[in-house]
């Protein structure tokens, strides 16, 4: 799901929760796993449908932050 999109359903309340997860072919990166209502899951991804992962969690954090999201899960 791309960034826009996220942000969007989040503010229509279609966005339940946002989990951060170890990226499993890499794990010094993260990346962002989103859950809406309905049960389903999505990967967010950039305007290029590329996954977004990043090695700093305090910038996904940030992204998250700047998109809306007041909570979110950090799986160790």
């Amino acid at each position: 799901m791309k960034m826009a999109e996220a942000q969007q359903l989040y503010q229509e309340g279609k966005l339940v929760r946002a989990e951060l997860m170890r990226n499993p072919m890499n794990l010094n990166e993260w990346f962002v796993m989103l859950h809406k209502n309905s049960k389903k899951s999505f990967i967010l991804v950039d305007e290029n449908n590329e996954t977004i992962v990043d090695a700093d969690l305090k910038r996904l954090l940030a992204m998250l932050k700047s998109m809306g999201f007041k909570q979110t899960v950090v799986h160790l």
